[in-house]
């Protein structure tokens, strides 16, 4: 079974995660709609979502807990990509949900998707900081879940797929590791983004 989340970049320089209900065929669909308005609007729709031979229900753990947010702090304005213009690194796994069993799974594809996606990262949607972005990377593990390239993989346009090789009972032991930083543009202000994942399993 495929999963989704979105990924929420708060006014406060947040990482919101939240689960998002599962089913055969899971989507990921953003809409806005307008009700009164005599003015005719046309829009995207973006679907998203995998479909799957195994099953394997995930949580998101950082720092020992089960959590639905990460704070990515505060950076700097100076557009240099350097120095306090770069967060620090914060990591989180998704690993199987508590009494969930996931040993037979060898191999996954998980692809991430965001209308904010582009060569660099995770760009803003809404926020004011138009052109900071978050680097989100894939860690390779050196036991038991290992990547393709068996190398950390960033997650960004052109590149927003990581299928993994998993051995034994790697995936309820070590899970999909990642570390995100918030790397500040030349300009202030909150950041206001979002992104989805779904994994597919065999």
């Amino acid at each position: 079974m495929a999963h989704s989340f979105y990924v929420n970049f708060g006014k406060k320089n947040i990482w919101r995660m939240s689960e998002m209900k599962k089913t055969f065929i899971a989507s990921a669909i953003a809409i806005t709609i307008n009700t009164g308005s005599a003015i005719a609007a046309q829009g995207d729709v973006q679907f998203f979502g995998t479909v799957t031979a195994k099953t394997c229900d995930l949580v998101v753990e950082h720092e020992g807990a089960v959590v639905n947010m990460i704070q990515l702090g505060s950076v700097t304005n100076g557009g240099t990509n350097a120095g306090t213009d770069i967060g620090a690194n914060k990591s989180f796994t998704l690993k199987p949900a508590s009494g969930v069993t996931c040993n037979t799974i060898t191999t996954a594809k998980m692809a991430w998707s965001s209308p904010a996606m582009t060569v660099n990262g995770i760009g803003n949607l809404s926020g004011k900081a138009i052109d900071a972005h978050v680097k989100l990377v894939a860690i390779n593990s050196t036991g038991k879940v290992q990547t393709d390239t068996n190398a950390d993989k960033e997650i960004k346009a052109g590149q927003n797929t990581v299928d993994y090789s998993i051995t034994g009972s790697g995936l309820t032991d070590e899970g999909f590791k990642f570390k995100a930083q918030l790397i500040g543009g030349t300009i202030p202000g909150d950041f206001d983004s979002a992104a989805a994942y779904s994994v597919a399993y065999n």
